[in-house]
């Protein structure tokens, strides 16, 4: 949605603003930054100076890794570009080092840029070639061109690509083109984007697909109704863990501008008569997948980040973060590299407005205490209103330990208090009844915003004191126990032990349901070279490092009783290169293409594994036994032997 109804609408919108004090927790962990400027327009640029700002990190750029750049439309009283900004420091500190020019029709570009880089080699771009898709429009707005750029210089130069598509007037009604959003699938290049040219909708969701980035196929239409008034817009398209696909769009033409979701086993297939589920209003939804699988969801009206409980699929509950950064039109969600979540924004349609940036914390936590060494968790691991909240051994994999401090840096509870959510169920810690008697027992509850579901979190040393806000009282262990199962209590601050906690944090990559595979000879594990994100990394066995998120993996079991074993890192295919069937051939990770290569059997060898290609009936095994850090992981003829066996040990 674009330009005069945006602009009506943006008066419209309700931002709710919560302030609140941040925790600085022990450890590596990174603090939030901002909101920090990106961008101010000149005093005598048009209304409304900027908008639309989008991020990448790359991934697929070998030692230029990390690296990220951004841009974002900015209105001009010359002929308007797209600014290039980079950051080597994870989106702390910007500098502007290219600018892409509509080199094409000299008209200039305008409307929501889109960053992208190539995963894979797609015609005679290599993988981690950056594009740049967006209009190139005439200052008197007659036309709209959706336009692909690339650069191979980190940003610096940009050339011309292809003309995707054209249409009319830049404005509602006049038939545009706008809103484009990349994927690759297939081996094929996917551009999404908003199209009002059929004269039988008014908006309607469609995309093209190239194998070249040249030539571009037919028009497939993704989302379209028969209601002449329904203008659905802005989609965006995110990965779930279960492989399948999920858009966010927009629909103007409905009471408060809802906001659907969409899922499809084939991005290139979306039933386009089917609405979907509403997840909020305001417009300009933005989805996207953290490193874990956890969906990541905002929309125009709302400052909160949602995130779903699920690892795999849309199914959870959506638990609401709050963020430094204000709400915005098109506000965009980048997971980084370091399992912080980056949110680049720049107000709405009214003003001038100035691009700001900052990120946030979006892992999970287990609440170690400190005279056990034992986890916060749920008895049995139960999600039903008034489990009791328990002490147990952590490192059991256990979805009910992970919590989410939904106050950790801004502050969502009111005046600055924490909301102890669970990672498993999505419902808080409190106390049963709302009691504030002394010894009273710490339980599982849906958020009804009461004082007993919230807390402060007092530093103590390296550690916290739980303090509830209704009765006053700190988070213990009944009687002080050591036990497995031992009752959460609250209680009087007696200065004890168990009643100080260790916060651990699982920033994203610490994967719950997943395992590191041990190799029995040489005490290494199976991960991926430089922790390569792209189709062919070879997997070697390294020692095992608790930052190495290329180490960890997902065991996920087939319709047909085999197993795939999956990159956490990657969310790639462990495999055979070529899909050999050679004695010595090299494992790799590959994108999941179904093939026998990427599918195993782990037959039980005593108290270790043997990880059995299906494809070629060889074992997974170290290259000549080695035990050097970086040697080979490659399939052989199964001889028996330590260095074909592995131990799964779970990630806590």
């Amino acid at each position: 949605m674009r330009r005069e109804l945006r602009k009506v609408l943006s008066f419209l919108l309700v931002l709710v603003t919560v302030v609140g004090t941040g925790i600085s927790f022990n450890g590596n962990v990174v603090n939030a930054f901002g909101p920090n400027v990106l961008y101010v327009p000149p005093v005598d640029s048009p209304s409304y100076g900027a908008l639309s700002p989008r991020a990448i990190q790359l991934k697929y750029s070998g030692i230029n890794n990390n690296k990220m750049y951004a841009t974002f439309e900015q209105t001009s009283n010359t002929t308007p570009v797209f600014p290039i900004y980079e950051s080597v420091d994870n989106g702390v500190t910007w500098n502007q080092v290219g600018e892409v020019e509509d080199t094409q029709n000299g008209w200039g570009m305008l409307n929501c840029p889109e960053l992208f880089e190539l995963p894979q080699p797609i015609g005679n771009m290599p993988a981690g070639t950056m594009l740049l898709a967006g209009n190139s429009v005439p200052s008197n707005k007659a036309a709209t061109k959706l336009e692909l750029y690339k650069s191979n210089d980190l940003g610096r130069t940009w050339t011309y690509v292809s003309t995707i598509a054209e249409g009319g007037r830049n404005d509602i009604g006049y038939d545009p083109i706008w809103e484009p959003f990349f994927l690759v699938h297939n081996h094929k290049l996917i551009v999404y984007y908003s199209d009002e040219r059929d004269p039988a909708h008014a908006q309607k969701l469609v995309h093209q697909t190239t194998l070249e980035g040249t030539n571009w196929g037919p028009v497939v239409v993704d989302v379209a109704f028969a209601d002449s008034k329904l203008r659905p817009g802005m989609p965006t398209i995110a990965k779930m863990g279960n492989d399948k696909y999920a858009m966010t769009y927009e629909m103007v033409g409905y009471p408060g501008v809802p906001n659907y979701l969409k899922i499809s086993a084939d991005p290139e297939s979306w039933n386009p008569t089917e609405v979907g589920t509403l997840v909020g209003y305001g417009g300009s939804p933005y989805i996207s997948a953290l490193g874990d699988g956890r969906l990541v969801l905002n929309v125009a009206g709302k400052k909160e980040v949602l995130i779903n409980s699920s690892r795999v699929d849309a199914s959870g509950s959506w638990v609401p973060y709050n963020p430094l950064v204000d709400a915005g039109y098109n506000r965009q969600l980048l997971p980084l590299s370091n399992g912080r979540l980056f949110i680049p924004q720049a107000g709405f349609f009214s003003g001038k407005n100035t691009v700001k940036y900052g990120d946030m914390s979006v892992g999970y936590y287990k609440l170690i205490n400190v005279k056990s060494g034992k986890a916060l968790g749920v008895l049995e691991g139960g999600t039903a209103n008034g489990n009791h909240l328990v002490q147990w051994s952590s490192g059991t994999n256990s979805l009910d330990q992970y919590w989410l401090i939904s106050t950790a840096e801004s502050g969502y509870a009111p005046n600055g208090y924490k909301s102890i959510v669970n990672a498993k169920s999505g419902k808080v810690a409190g106390i049963l009844e709302g009691s504030t008697t002394e010894g009273a027992k710490a339980v599982l509850w849906t958020d009804n915003n009461s004082d007993d579901q919230q807390w402060t979190l007092q530093a103590s040393g390296n550690y916290y004191k739980i303090v509830n806000r209704y009765s006053g009282q700190t988070l213990g262990i009944a009687q002080g126990s050591t036990e497995e199962g031992a009752q959460v209590i609250q209680q009087a601050d007696a200065g004890s032990t168990d009643q100080l906690w260790e916060l651990v944090p699982d920033e994203g990559h610490i994967m719950v349901d997943s395992y590191r595979m041990v190799n029995v000879n040489s005490g290494k594990v199976l991960g991926i070279y430089q922790g390569s994100m792209a189709d062919g990394g070879k997997a070697v066995q390294w020692t095992s490092g608790i930052s190495s998120h290329d180490q960890n993996w997902f065991v996920v079991s087939t319709a047909d009783g085999y197993t795939k074993l999956v990159n956490t890192n990657s969310r790639k295919n462990l495999g055979i290169l070529g899909g050999s069937l050679a004695n010595g051939a090299q494992s790799v990770q590959w994108n999941d293409n179904g093939s026998n290569d990427q599918q195993w059997t782990l037959e039980p060898s005593g108290e270790f594994y043997n990880i059995i290609n299906r494809n070629s009936g060889k074992v997974l095994a170290v290259d000549q036994g080695s035990t050097t850090e970086g040697a080979n992981i490659i399939q052989a003829n199964n001889t028996g032997s330590a260095s074909q066996h592995w131990k799964l040990v779970t990630n806590r």
